[in-house]
């Protein structure tokens, strides 16, 4: 799975302009949805707090884990 990810990540890059910036979107989502889904409450305020939570290094450490 994570070879797949690695390679569907690399290509997208290459082939789409702004590939990173896409990946480092999708990275992202990702890392808000796991804080989201840890959080309790109502679902607007976890998803609030999850954005608040999620620091821009994460982002940047977990897209170059993935290149």
């Amino acid at each position: 799975m994570m070879a797949t990810t690695k390679t569907l990540g690399l290509l997208l890059m290459v082939l789409v302009p702004g590939g990173l910036l896409v990946l480092g979107a999708i990275v992202l989502a990702r890392l808000v949805a796991q804080q989201a889904r840890a959080g309790q409450g109502p679902h607007g305020r976890r998803l609030a707090r999850a954005l608040a939570t999620v620091r821009w290094r994460d982002v940047v450490r977990e897209t170059r884990s993935l290149v």
